[in-house]
């Protein structure tokens, strides 16, 4: 089966090309949240989309699993510090309906909290 969709990963951006040719693009540093979001679609075949979102939490690329370049798209995810591989393991292994979180950016509001007044 031939996949319908292409994930490609530039030194700035992920990349997702979708029927019929439509294109979008998140930049690494927006990357905000990371989740995998599980379908059932008939009998014992679960869907598995890949879940980007965007800076201000907005969603910005879903990926599903098949897709030409997910290997790729998963070895980086899994890079990211502090990304949740037991979750992404229980959501692979899950039949039905559901969502997992897999990762989280750290707050900007926190860094500048940490920065204190007048230093950030």
């Amino acid at each position: 089966m031939r996949a319908v969709c292409k994930v490609t990963l530039g030194a700035r951006a992920v990349r997702l090309i979708g029927p019929p040719g439509v294109a979008r693009a998140l930049r690494r540093d927006d990357l905000s949240a990371v989740l995998v979001e599980t379908h059932m679609s008939g009998g014992r075949v679960t869907d598995v989309w890949w879940l980007l979102y965007g800076r201000r939490g907005e969603p910005a690329l879903r990926a599903p699993q098949g897709a030409h370049g997910e290997k790729e798209l998963v070895d980086w995810l899994m890079s990211l510090p502090g990304f949740d591989v037991d979750a992404m393991v229980r959501a692979m292994r899950f039949r039905g309906n559901a969502t997992f979180e897999l990762w989280k950016a750290p707050r900007i509001a926190v860094r500048a909290r940490q920065a204190g007044p007048g230093r950030g």
